[in-house]
């Protein structure tokens, strides 16, 4: 899945257009080469405008990306779609936000919430934007830091693996 993903996100970075459009060549290709197996690929796609700060994205099931304003506000950014890979001739949107001075965007995957806590709870996504909203101020790579070290201690203390990946991009506007 992987490399279907990959060679189709290489081929359209040479040639362009709209991301819903890649997001829709990659939902067909992988419907049409997994032949009704279900096996599929979430994904948030975006592209940066870095002189007018816009941010286009398009997203196929992947948990919501969160746009935390400078002023305070989060914004969960929900998919356009569905998975890619489940249902053929899909049409995915795309949607657009402008980053101001101050504006950061994050994005997970699942394993950043849905993890097992000391108290043998999930975190779960809203204990998750709430943590980030806490942090705001750290830059990104103490965010990261110290969010790790909180799942690490968790997983440590119960004497557990790994429960799933744990993907985190920042991005902030300076």
């Amino acid at each position: 899945l992987a490399g279907i993903f990959r060679s189709q996100f290489i081929a359209y970075s040479f040639r362009g257009g709209l991301l819903a459009t890649f997001i829709e060549g990659v939902n067909q290709s992988l419907e049409s080469q997994l032949g009704g197996a279900t096996m599929f690929i979430t994904a948030f796609v975006f592209k940066l405008n870095t002189e007018s700060h816009d941010l286009t994205y398009a997203a196929a099931g992947h948990p919501p990306a969160l746009f935390f304003r400078a002023g305070g506000s989060c914004e969960e950014l929900v998919s356009t779609g569905p998975p890619m890979g489940l249902f053929p001739e899909l049409e995915y949107g795309q949607k657009q936000i402008s980053l101001s001075e101050g504006d950061r965007l994050v994005v997970v995957t699942d394993g950043l919430y849905e993890w097992t806590t000391e108290g043998d709870d999930i975190f779960g996504w809203e204990a998750m934007v709430d943590w980030f909203s806490s942090k705001r101020d750290l830059d990104a790579e103490s965010l990261w830091s110290s969010l790790q070290s909180k799942m690490v201690r968790s997983r440590e203390t119960k004497s557990i693996e790994q429960e799933d990946d744990e993907t985190l991009l920042i991005l902030t506007r300076k």
